[in-house]
């Protein structure tokens, strides 16, 4: 029984908060693509193919092109049929 508590202590260490560290590192791209816009005029971009009408997969890109507007990369979504 002493083995399990050392092991379950060590495993419930420490509690993150990871929508907080997420929303961090949005900010540090958002800056660096500023800041790229600014110095060489371009920013990186993303372009995305969907093929077919999976409704996962379409939720999938829409999260993906969110992202890229909240951090201010150009994406580009192409859709075509199965």
């Amino acid at each position: 029984m002493h083995i399990l508590n050392i092991w379950w202590s060590e495993l419930s260490g420490t509690i993150i908060d990871g929508k907080s560290i997420a929303e961090d590192i949005k900010l540090q791209i958002a800056e660096e693509f500023r800041r790229m816009k600014k110095e060489v005029a371009h920013v990186p971009g993303l372009a995305i193919v969907l093929v077919g009408d999976r409704g996962d997969s379409q939720s999938h890109v829409r999260f993906i092109v969110k992202g890229c507007e909240e951090v201010g990369i150009k994406s580009l979504l192409s859709e075509l049929p199965q």
